[in-house]
């Protein structure tokens, strides 16, 4: 139901996250990715984080660590522990 929801709203990151998962939708990492940046462009940093997981993992783009760890810093200056988890393992 929350994922029917999500796909039916105008969030971008909760439809990017359906996306990749493959919730209610097909799982298709290329459409997740560009909701990501979507997401990300709009100073979301849930988007920011998971655009740094496609960049870090290749996942609907190839594997990029310097952009990877960008977006990693911008969601954990936005106070993402998860964002600061990934920026303190790549450094």
């Amino acid at each position: 139901l929350w994922a029917q929801k999500a796909l039916a709203s105008k969030n971008s990151f909760a439809i990017g996250y359906c996306h990749l998962r493959g919730m209610t939708t097909l799982q298709q990492k290329g459409k997740s990715f560009s909701f990501f940046q979507e997401s990300a462009n709009e100073d979301d940093e849930f988007g920011e984080h998971y655009l740094g997981r496609s960049f870090y993992f290749g996942i609907g783009s190839k594997i990029n660590t310097p952009n990877a760890l960008h977006w990693f810093l911008k969601s954990a200056e936005r106070g993402l522990c998860d964002g600061q988890y990934f920026a303190g393992y790549m450094y």
